[in-house]
């Protein structure tokens, strides 16, 4: 599971990092873009997280911090707030002093208004046993109930949940760790967000030494996400009538019983009814035996977490099917209708010929896309005669039209004028200078933008050398507006929980690859051409997207070449540029002001140093 990555999962993830770092290095392939000193320190900073978040100095500051923010509240909400919460703890052969530790942190919780519903699922070591019913006996809101027989972690748990009388119910192992405000921060959370039926909160790790170590620190809810990898995982909350309506866990899917339950769960809810608390509320226990230390010992619990995630879809409707993704994730293929969209592809250029031909030629020639391709050039004051000479010749192909553009380079209007002439469903928008290099990109973005839930697509985005240009944009970041993440890092980086490779909502794309249907791009009234000229229009954009309640995905599978700036040039180099991209990023700023905060980038994460504390 995505929150519980293996040792060995976590070993081939730092091993490929530091290998391609080195060999970056020494062969000089990295892009550091903008500044190269400051790449460097983007980098070398994440690998040297990777080894030394689990330094206890870094969690003790969240943990203390965790504390700091519910101290002042906990007695006045433990005081007059009465919502019980039923703590589902099944117990087999667990190392008494585990169990003993487990059970001291629900006992230290700040709320009071608790039960521990614990099942002895007919363990057999004798100091189990003993410990279960002393444990038993220390407070009266724990209750117990022996098994006559081993009934596996989902029959066990469903006992506990009969048991249950609390208005949520919270799943806990039987030798992890609650942090001591966990039940406060959730019933803060529940009371301040009325209606809510589904809270999850961010978690970390606890070896056999007590240490804690590899914190994950969570996005808000984003289904893609848990269509990769059960991200949810621990703690989640979930309403006691909606678990038992659904019959709690299905015998059959051990080792992601808990995937399927979420998925089960959520067909029940709104995405209002799904909430995430930033805080590190759960300690997992990592020993040997645990499901993301000892990959092999539980390697069906993939396939079990792809037959829930496959059941998931048949149920939605739709036809989409489960396929394996990137390592250990998995990946959504959206079904296709049998007739599909016309597309128009609207390029804008000015001269550069070297760039223009080989995308055309990619689009005409590389591109599965048979059933309906419009291509459209927006020619803005080429004056080159070999290109001049060129856009004339390809103007006798019935799919392409040349429109001339003879003001000033403005991209938004450029790409609004392209956008209002096209004769597609879809418009799909293209830098001048992206090259092809997988033949389904376009087919694999249409997956996601047919989707009713879904106002915009971007793809993977490469530099020439195999780098990352673009993963996804993260906003309120870097200058408090926006900044790609993962830029300049190996395509074979597995960067954050392997987010550069996986498909999932994101704040915005980039502005150089993006897909969106017409008539949903003239009803948000496109781009801003009056106050957001060229830079960061495509944010905006993304951001009037999601004000209409609709998601902009980062699609992973659809990947392009990228040389970026090649026709402008970088704003970052020519100051009269400089100053005006300032400018647009101030505009913006002022429009959506506490908007921007990226709701999929954790507010504890670096705003400067992206994803690492």
């Amino acid at each position: 599971m995505l929150a519980g990555l293996s040792f060995l999962q976590v070993l081939v993830f730092g091993t490929i990092a530091l290998k391609n770092f080195a060999v970056g290095l020494l062969k000089g392939k990295f892009v550091f873009f903008p500044n190269p000193f400051n790449q460097t320190k983007i980098i070398l900073r994440r690998l040297l997280y990777d080894v030394v978040s689990s330094k206890t100095q870094l969690l003790t500051k969240l943990h203390a911090a965790t504390d700091l923010k519910y101290e002042a509240i906990a007695n006045e909400l433990d005081k007059n707030e009465k919502l019980v919460f039923s703590i589902l703890m099944p117990v087999y052969n667990v190392d008494s002093a585990y169990l003993r530790e487990a059970v001291a942190s629900i006992m230290a919780q700040t709320y009071s208004h608790w039960e521990l519903c614990l099942v002895d699922d007919c363990s057999t070591g004798t100091e189990t046993v003993r410990e279960i019913q002393i444990v038993a006996s220390l407070d009266a809101r724990i209750r117990l109930k022996t098994r006559a027989s081993n009934g596996h972690i989902s029959g066990a748990t469903n006992d506990a949940l009969a048991m249950a009388t609390g208005e949520f119910c919270i799943l806990m192992g039987n030798d992890d760790l609650l942090h001591k405000q966990a039940l406060t921060a959730v019933a803060h959370y529940i009371k301040s967000n009325q209606g809510v039926k589904l809270v999850y909160s961010d978690e970390d790790k606890v070896n056999q030494n007590g240490l804690f170590y590899e914190p994950f620190l969570k996005p808000e809810f984003s289904l893609e996400l848990l269509y990769s990898i059960n991200y949810l995982n621990h703690m989640c909350v979930i309403d006691t009538a909606i678990m038992k309506s659904i019959g709690g866990f299905r015998t059959g899917f051990e080792g992601s019983q808990d995937y399927d339950l979420y998925l089960r769960a959520i067909e029940k809810l709104n995405p209002n009814q799904i909430g995430h608390i930033p805080e590190l509320l759960y300690h997992w226990r990592a020993i040997p035996g645990s499901v993301f230390l000892a990959t092999g010992e539980k390697n069906h619990s993939t396939a079990a977490a792809r037959r829930a995630i496959q059941e998931h879809l048949d149920r939605m409707g739709g036809g989409a099917r489960v396929l394996p993704g990137y390592l250990f994730f998995h990946r959504v293929e959206y079904s296709l209708p049998q007739w599909l969209p016309t597309i128009t592809v609207i390029i804008a250029t000015k001269n550069r010929l070297d760039l223009l031909r080989p995308l055309l030629e990619g689009l005409l020639f590389k591109t599965n896309y048979y059933s309906g391709l419009e291509i459209i050039i927006i020619d803005n004051n080429s004056d080159e005669p070999e290109t001049l000479a060129y856009l004339k010749s390809i103007q006798s192909w019935s799919n392409i039209r040349v429109i001339q553009h003879s003001a000033p380079f403005n991209f938004s209007e450029i790409y609004n004028k392209g956008v209002y002439e096209a004769k597609g469903e879809f418009a799909c928008l293209l830098n001048n200078d992206m090259r092809v290099i997988d033949p389904d990109w376009l087919i694999e973005m249409l997956r996601f933008a047919l989707r009713p839930t879904v106002g915009l697509v971007g793809a993977k985005l490469l530099y020439p050398n195999g780098t990352i240009q673009h993963a996804g944009v993260l906003t309120g970041v870097c200058d408090g507006v926006a900044a790609h993440p993962f830029c300049g890092f190996p395509n074979s980086d597995p960067g954050y929980f392997g987010f550069p490779h996986i498909s999932r909502e994101v704040a915005a794309v980039t502005g150089a690859c993006m897909l969106i249907r017409r008539a949903f791009f003239l009803d948000i009234k496109g781009f801003d051409a009056d106050n957001l000229a060229i830079a960061y229009n495509d944010v905006d954009l993304c951001l009037k997207v999601r004000d209409k309640g609709k998601k902009v995905i980062y699609c992973a599978t659809a990947c392009l070449q990228h040389l970026e700036s090649q026709s402008r040039g970088l704003d970052a180099v020519d100051p009269s540029k400089r100053e005006r991209q300032k400018k647009e990023g101030n505009f913006l700023k002022a429009k959506w002001t506490s908007r921007l905060e990226d709701p999929y980038y954790h507010p504890r994460l670096s705003k400067m140093y992206l994803y690492s504390l």
